[in-house]
């Protein structure tokens, strides 16, 4: 999913995050199958704002602190791509040593999926998270989260069009850059006691950083 313009992407948060806090301030759930701490990982898939694909790896601490609400701790780990092809409409010409611009060397015929983008992005995550029970082992939850990221990021530069409108390739080049970011995250769950303390854990999480949407499949482990 890719968010154009800056008011859709300020609307799209306004109203996530007035669902979560509509969230927060229902009560209605006798904290059955939640005990008091627990702790969860997850796996994920989604997409960027900028047309990265990315997976996810999550883990996470969550401790009540009033009836049914708990503030939540954790850290995520997400590699994002997007191949040549898919941002630049066509796979790049290699030469006969598997080279194009400067920089890039190609080890295969698999030239689509040659990435034009690569990112990294390493968060730490502290907020509150409000859990409301639909059934006798069926829980919902909404969750609102300030997140400090650490971004690496690969782009290309340097690659110029001809008067036909062909990309030349002959000084393309990696770019590399690193930087810090904080933002907000909001997100939803659904979660089912498997088996006494032990729960699945399916999601999706809204991350303003990149526009970032992550739907994700884990446990929880209560206790």
């Amino acid at each position: 999913m890719i968010f154009k313009t800056k008011k859709m992407k300020t609307r799209i948060k306004k109203y996530i995050t007035l669902l979560i806090i509509s969230l927060i301030t229902i009560s209605g759930t006798d904290g059955q199958m939640l005990l008091k701490n627990g702790v969860s990982a997850s796996f994920g898939l989604g997409f960027s704002g900028s047309s990265h694909t990315i997976h996810s790896f999550n883990i996470g601490y969550q401790r009540e602190i009033s009836k049914a609400l708990y503030i939540h701790a954790g850290y995520s780990n997400i590699h994002g791509s997007q191949s040549f092809k898919s941002l630049f409409g066509e796979a790049p010409k290699v030469n006969q040593y598997g080279e194009f611009g400067e920089g890039f060397q190609v080890y295969n015929d698999e030239q689509d999926y040659i990435f034009g983008r690569l990112i990294q992005v390493k968060s730490w995550e502290l907020g509150l998270k409000k859990f409301i029970q639909l059934g006798s082992k069926l829980h919902m939850a909404g969750s609102i989260s300030v997140v400090t990221s650490g971004i690496s990021e690969i782009d290309i530069e340097g690659f110029t069009y001809d008067d036909n409108g062909n990309i030349n390739y002959d000084e393309a080049r990696p770019v590399y850059g690193t930087y810090n970011k904080i933002s907000d995250k909001v997100g939803f769950e659904l979660l089912y006691n498997l088996k006494d303390a032990v729960n699945i854990v399916s999601k999706v999480d809204y991350l303003s950083f990149e526009s970032l949407i992550a739907f994700s499949l884990g446990t929880m482990v209560s206790f």
